[in-house]
């Protein structure tokens, strides 16, 4: 290996160009090794940066704690949106593109320090924003960070830094392979692994530059240099940049989904060049979903929003599906060639479950697919987009990809790297069999819970929902069936069996007191039986609250109207024209509802 470029030791007397692994033979340049392991580093440093700011997060949007004040829920949303969304995800993938452009083709790193450039730039860019928005409170402007919120300039320098710092390790990555590939390090097309992180190197590039064009000029706005900026404009920029950075996660990760089946399985993949394609249907067609992002931007035409929203994005999901179905083959086959062939499933029952990678493997590939895959395309269609994208379930399906099935494969794929790399014996390694399963339980119920709360209408970047109630459409999760029910029973509106009753008012149950909103107390309808046999007196009210009796249409109709207001449409006259509002009391009093633009209910 006479051919490798000298290198400066990394410990005094330390081999000084690369080094065999014992157990793979793969070869190490010494210049990878160091960048690999100070990648990771920042990785699990901003992970760790914004797993706190998670919990504070989660412990302030439960009304029972809500521990912040609304200035610092903000500041860390931002700092949350940030280190995972961005910083943690690309430090592990700029690891991922020097292991893959040098170790897994046998070859030398050619430009260390154009990547060693890169990695400080991105490092002060993204220590930086955590800075600012900590210290500086007009820097709670969102991971978005809309025109016209205006954050210190340093926010948006930041987010520079880091973007050229990640483009410089992108670029150095296509420097590997074309030197790589002139010194006869592989033969014929790029090993599989290799082409799928050179797909999302592919989208990287795109990606960085869609972001510098919406940052660059945000930044001379925030010196004043820029008098105006355009909202759409920066939108339109910003979500080729926002949305397209989780497709670099999606090729990496299935990448990952490949390295791992081979390392724990032994795996061949069942046909290369179906999984290539794949890989080729990413490059052209997923970076058009993120038009479900502009739907209501009017500078973009209908037919545009219809188009990348349904038929393009189906290709880009063809892509995945055509993984989905690969990789589970090519498990299959590798299981049942080891002797595992008793009955249809008894190749799945003898799969390494107690192995950290191919646990984490499956459960990337169930959370990602089913829960945050099924969502997506749902969520990414133009009628139901209109309906949820404000809601909790926009985040409940994000959190499903890029926290559940990116992440966990990026944790599995760590527990194979760290001996490799950081030459160190794993420690607790009966924790480390459990870990996967944990943490793919939490995220799955984490992911469910957002889900089914944005169902019900539950706003996202929230900091106080103790409106529920009061908006109709609007839910208090801890105390949700309560605020329905006292929703569903105010005055006569629900009550279709044409009962009379009487309104009055009582504290709620001190168990829920707490999840009430604004502490005031709760109207309570009670019903007032008539004794027809003492000439229509009526009797004392019983302590039996009205219950919701609506017929099955009207409840339909109903449950309608609360989903549509709680997408902030705007009703005028609610189905006031509608044949049900005469024949089905329950809803009479719909059509004598209007909601004004501020999301108040007027009579």
């Amino acid at each position: 290996m006479t051919s490798l470029a000298p290198t400066t030791a990394w410990i005094k007397g330390a081999k000084d160009d690369y080094r065999d692994c014992p157990v793979t033979t793969l070869k190490v340049d010494m210049h990878t090794e160091r960048l690999i392991i100070a990648n990771a580093v920042m990785a699990v440093v901003t992970l760790a940066l914004g797993g706190i700011a998670a919990l504070l997060i989660a412990l302030t949007r439960w009304q029972a704690i809500h521990l912040l004040p609304a200035a610092w829920f903000y500041r860390l949303l931002t700092l949350h949106g940030i280190d995972m969304l961005i910083a943690w995800i690309v430090f592990f993938e700029m690891a991922g593109l020097h292991f893959g452009s040098t170790v897994l083709l046998n070859a030398r790193h050619a430009a260390p320090k154009l990547a060693w450039t890169g990695f400080a730039m991105m490092t002060v860019g993204g220590l930086m924003a955590n800075a600012v928005v900590l210290i500086d409170p007009n820097s709670n402007v969102m991971f978005s960070a809309y025109v016209p919120l205006k954050a210190h300039p340093l926010f948006y320098l930041s987010y520079i830094l880091f973007a050229v710092g990640a483009l410089i390790t992108v670029i150095t990555f296509f420097i590997n392979i074309v030197v790589a590939k002139r010194e006869g390090r592989f033969s014929g097309s790029l090993p599989l692994v290799v082409f799928g992180l050179m797909t999302a190197a592919i989208l990287a590039t795109y990606t960085l530059l869609e972001g510098a064009a919406a940052i660059v000029p945000a930044f001379f706005w925030s010196l004043g240099i820029l008098k105006t900026y355009d909202p759409g404009i920066y939108r339109n920029f910003f979500w080729g940049f926002g949305h397209p950075a989780q497709q670099v996660n999606l090729a990496a990760m299935v990448s990952i989904w490949y390295a791992l089946a081979q390392m724990t399985v032994g795996i061949r993949p069942v046909n290369e060049k179906f999984s290539r394609l794949a890989f080729i249907l990413y490059l052209f067609f997923i970076n058009l979903g993120s038009a479900h992002h502009l739907l209501v931007d009017p500078g973009l035409s209908f037919a545009w929003k219809a188009v990348n929203t349904s038929y393009a994005m189906y290709l880009a999901v063809l892509g995945s599906m055509m993984h989905a179905f690969s990789i589970p083959a090519a498990l299959e086959i590798a299981l049942r060639a080891k002797g595992y062939r008793k009955g249809l499933f008894g190749w799945l029952r003898n799969a390494p479950w107690g192995e950290p990678g191919f646990s984490a493997l499956v459960l990337s590939m169930f959370l990602f697919g089913w829960i945050g895959g099924v969502t997506g395309v749902t969520i990414g269609t133009e009628q139901i987009n209109m309906l949820v994208h404000n809601t909790l379930r926009l985040p409940g399906h994000f959190h499903a990809t890029v926290v559940s099935g990116t992440t966990l494969a990026f944790m599995g794929f760590t527990y194979y790297v760290i001996p490799l790399i950081f030459r160190k014996e794993l420690k607790l390694k009966s924790w480390a069999k459990w870990q996967p399963y944990v943490f793919g339980t939490g995220m799955l119920l984490t992911s469910m819970g957002m889900i089914v709360s944005g169902l019900q209408g539950v706003a996202r970047r929230n900091w106080d929902i103790t409106f529920a109630g009061v908006v109709p459409g609007t839910v208090n999760l801890p105390g949700g069936l309560w605020h329905w029910r006292i929703a569903s029973s105010r005055r006569r509106h629900y009550v279709c069996d044409h009962r009379p009753h009487l309104d009055s008012h009582r504290t709620p149950p001190r168990s829920l007191q707490s999840f009430a909103p604004h502490r005031h107390t709760q109207p309570d309808h009670r019903f007032h039986k008539i004794d027809r046999s003492s000439n229509g007196r009526q009797a004392k009210p019983t302590q039996r609250r009205a219950r919701a009796r609506l017929c099955l249409p009207c409840l339909v109709r109903h449950l309608l109207l609360h989903e549509l207001v709680a997408a902030g449409s705007y009703l005028v006259h609610p189905l006031e024209r509608h044949s049900p509002l005469k024949t089905c009391p329950g809803l009479r009093h719909l059509g004598q509802v209007q909601i004004s633009k501020t999301g108040n209910s007027t009579k």
